[in-house]
């Protein structure tokens, strides 16, 4: 009876301790905020994105393309950075000239991609990830006047 009392009592403190891990990676955010889903992008677009983690300031983070739709997985055309953002406040903003890079030639013009943006995060001694993705249609037109 004793031992199946301290088995009980030692589950309890694992199931308590579990919690605060799982609450500490739910107050962890990332949230791609521009483009918005449908955004057509062209020429030079700022992409803008939040990443919060309750364990450290400022989290490593990649952003990529991907040639199927934001549901599918696979398709992965390339790196669109993963450095170089400004950062103010937990919110990062990044210019992208669509016409330079790895990318340039892969971009179809009326094409239909899926942006994503990982932070890579912090849970006490742990790393993992945590993303979010907008689908955008792509022109090759550019804008401006002759």
């Amino acid at each position: 009876m004793i031992t199946k009392f301290r088995n009980f009592i030692f589950i309890i403190v694992l199931l308590s301790l579990g919690g605060g891990i799982v609450s500490a990676q739910s107050a962890d955010e990332v949230i791609l905020q521009k483009p918005t889903e449908g955004t057509t992008i062209s020429d030079t677009y700022e992409i803008e994105w939040k990443i919060v983690d309750a364990d450290i300031e400022n989290p490593a983070y990649f952003i990529d393309v991907f040639n199927l739709a934001c549901t599918q997985n696979g398709g992965n055309l390339g790196r669109i950075t993963n450095s170089d953002a400004d950062i103010e406040n937990n919110i990062y903003t990044y210019s992208w000239d669509t016409n330079s890079g790895n990318l340039a030639n892969s971009l179809q013009n009326g094409g239909n991609y899926c942006m994503r943006v990982c932070g890579i995060l912090a849970d006490g001694g742990s790393v993992y990830s945590k993303c979010d993705k907008k689908s955008f249609v792509f022109s090759s037109e550019t804008s401006g006047t002759n």
